[in-house]
């Protein structure tokens, strides 16, 4: 089984790493399917893992999460969502956050990997707010500063390229010789 790009698809054109892996997520021989039960005590050799329903585990985490908001308080409880870069959570986080409402937790952590981070919170930091989505499309100047999309996100880094092929300048501000630092104009 395997994955190919949708040229189609507004960010369709290339596949990163993640994406050609992606296949394992589902295929893999180790993929877990089911809910497991340790029936040992944590530090044993062999954990004893043993396969339980869904309508067991959701029950089991149902009741231990009622028992601490019960003894302690909605607020002793956190929930985590992972990042959008390396998992499939991107559709099930508003899923996530209602749940956490519901819950009454006012804790949610939020993750971002080293390819979401500078889109993510790095102009925030900078700026005081997000500077939106570039116009690669409309641009006569492509500025990369510290930022290499060829290795992290491939659909930015076919924009970038295609605004360079259309005529855009490229400036690239980075200390190390990557593809697009090579290509640029400065």
């Amino acid at each position: 089984m395997g994955i190919e790009p949708m040229p189609g698809h507004p960010s369709g054109e290339q596949l990163c790493p993640k994406g050609r892996a992606a296949p394992e997520l589902v295929y893999h021989k180790d993929r877990l399917t089911v809910p497991l039960r340790r029936t040992a005590r944590k530090g044993a050799a062999d954990p004893g893992w043993r396969p339980i329903s869904w309508d067991e585990a959701l029950g089991e985490i149902a009741s231990r999460m009622s028992a601490i908001k019960a003894e302690h308080g909605a607020e002793q409880v956190a929930f985590s969502v992972t990042t959008p870069s390396g998992t499939h959570i991107s559709d099930s986080i508003s899923w996530i956050e209602r749940l956490t409402r519901a819950f009454g937790s006012p804790n949610i952590i939020y993750a971002a990997e080293i390819c979401n981070w500078h889109k993510d919170v790095a102009t925030c930091f900078t700026f005081g707010h997000n500077i939106g989505t570039p116009d690669f499309a409309a641009t006569d100047c492509v500025l990369l500063w510290g930022n290499n999309p060829t290795a992290t996100w491939l659909a930015r880094a076919v924009e970038v390229q295609k605004a360079v092929r259309r005529g855009a300048r490229m400036i690239v501000v980075d200390p190390r010789p990557t593809a697009l630092a090579k290509r640029a104009d400065q």
